[in-house]
């Protein structure tokens, strides 16, 4: 957690393999699934990112492939 100027910025990273490159946003879209062999219903992101922006914040990713990912939330 940092204080960034539009209020608190709250961060995730992984030192994985990265999101598949040009799905940076495309993984907040409701039951989009990057691996659609992988459990789950593609619905977590997009939570997260409709919660940020009804209290007046974003959500988004850091990219960064082959070497991990950073999802953030930012809210006021």
């Amino acid at each position: 957690v940092v204080r960034s100027e539009r209020g608190w910025r709250f961060e995730v990273q992984d030192r994985g393999a990265g999101l598949p490159p040009g799905t940076e946003e495309a993984v907040f879209r409701p039951f989009y699934r990057a691996d659609p062999r992988a459990p789950g219903s593609g619905l977590g992101l997009a939570i997260v990112q409709a919660i940020a922006q009804a209290h007046g914040g974003r959500a988004g990713v850091q990219n960064r492939p082959g070497e991990g990912a950073t999802f953030w939330i930012e809210v006021p």
